[in-house]
């Protein structure tokens, strides 16, 4: 019913212009109507060629397809948006690590946990540095590894001070991810 409401109104718009000849195709995206495409002929009637048509269609799909690919993009930058802002305002300190121990991101909670002034100043710093004794990361990382999958475990952790820290850690193996 919509459709043909909508080609009542086209050819009305199309005969208050002087439009001879004119197609149109609709445009769907998952069997609702987004738009549609048309050619028009001022000057002649025309019988359109099905390859005229045939196109025309095709044309319409390039522009759902990027209609939906737009709103695709709309959504993941939003839920990307919803995540940043749980990573940034969790109470809890986060951070992503690499094996070797490079910091990949961490969260204000992270920095003022092991007393640094920012998280950029706690990025600058090693995974490495953070344990109180040597090879202790290497030790849980290699355990996880052996094990497989989550693992949590309380560990003290060195401040910027050379405090000590309690936190409980859990690492993910692929991609190594400690939290």
């Amino acid at each position: 019913h919509v459709l043909a409401h909508g080609a009542r109104r086209r050819q009305r718009l199309f005969e208050r212009h002087g439009v001879r000849s004119g197609m149109f195709v609709p445009m769907l995206s998952r069997k609702r109507l987004v738009g549609s495409v048309s050619c028009s002929m001022l000057t002649r009637d025309v019988e359109w060629s099905e390859e005229t048509l045939a196109l025309l269609r095709f044309t319409g799909e390039i522009f759902v397809s990027a209609l939906e690919r737009r709103r695709t993009y709309l959504a993941l930058s939003e839920s990307e948006r919803r995540h940043r802002l749980l990573f940034e305002r969790n109470l809890a300190g986060v951070y992503r690590v690499t094996v070797d121990g490079r910091l990949l991101e961490c969260n204000e909670a992270m920095a003022r946990m092991l007393g640094y002034g920012s998280r950029e100043a706690l990025l600058t710093v090693n995974a490495r540095e953070l344990y109180l004794s040597e090879g202790e990361r290497d030790l849980f990382v290699e355990r996880v590894r052996r094990e497989g999958g989550m693992r949590v475990a309380e560990v003290s952790l060195r401040r910027k001070d050379g405090s000590r820290v309690w936190v409980l850690e859990k690492l993910n193996r692929d991609p190594l991810v400690i939290a």
